[in-house]
């Protein structure tokens, strides 16, 4: 259902604008679930949920603008083929077969350096959201 897409789009925007002015300040970890599969190899079945919510192509744009000031998605930086998953619909989560890589951390370029690793649980239950691990060297 795309009827809530353009309070997703203003929400993007503040958001952007957000980022814009803190990683001028300072380095920036931002983490959670961005509700958009940013590339094909983000959603299990790309062709069939192409257009459809958290994949559309305003919502993977408004993600690659975060990209574009200066932040890197950690996961595929440090893992940029591997297929994995962080969310199910709970009507398919047994079947596991139709995953969408929804949950983030985007991290200022600055900090790209101290990235040692991601970890995604994808066998834990208790949500239809994996919980994740970003392991940064700060000293």
């Amino acid at each position: 259902d795309l009827s809530m897409l353009h309070l997703k789009l203003t929400w993007n925007t503040l958001l952007h604008d957000h980022l814009r002015i803190l990683n001028q300040m300072k380095p920036v970890v931002l983490a959670g679930d961005l509700n958009v599969a940013h590339e094909c190899i983000d959603v299990a079945l790309p062709l069939t949920n192409l257009g459809k919510s958290c994949f559309t192509r305003e919502e993977r744009d408004y993600f690659s603008k975060f990209l574009s000031l200066g932040f890197v998605d950690t996961y595929r930086h440090l893992y940029p083929s591997h297929r994995i998953y962080t969310y199910w619909p709970y009507y398919d989560r047994p079947s596991k077969l139709n995953g969408w890589r929804l949950d983030y951390f985007l991290i200022s370029s600055q900090l790209v350096s101290k990235l040692s690793d991601q970890e995604i649980h994808c066998g834990v239950d208790g949500s239809d959201h994996s919980p994740q691990i970003l392991n940064l060297n700060i000293n």
